[in-house]
């Protein structure tokens, strides 16, 4: 029987191992000097910096204990809130004063 990781250990079996590594892959694709893009991808509207998906995204960079993929976080956290209104609400404008964040 293979045993499988923990919450916060990165996978033994072969398989998963190679699942995981692509997964890692993938984060490190979409990590940029602004934070987490939701895709690496052109299309649509995607690649932004969008608060759900950098906290979801976010959130695999901390059970990867990868340090780069943390920093990016931060940095993501950083542009999000950056672009928070005088009513604490995300505004619809940042996409014109700064458009690698979209904010709803």
């Amino acid at each position: 029987m293979t045993s499988k990781a923990t919450s916060t250990e990165a996978p033994t079996d072969s398989g998963d191992t190679e699942a995981y590594q692509q997964a890692i892959q993938l984060l490190h694709a979409c990590s940029t000097e602004d934070g987490f893009l939701a895709s690496r991808t052109e299309r649509d509207n995607y690649r932004r910096v969008w608060a759900r998906d950098g906290v979801i995204v976010g959130l695999a960079a901390l059970m990867s204990q990868d340090q780069d993929l943390i920093v990016t976080l931060c940095l993501c956290h950083n542009s999000i809130f950056s672009e928070i209104g005088r009513d604490a609400l995300f505004n619809l404008v940042c996409q014109q004063t700064y458009p690698k964040v979209a904010c709803w």
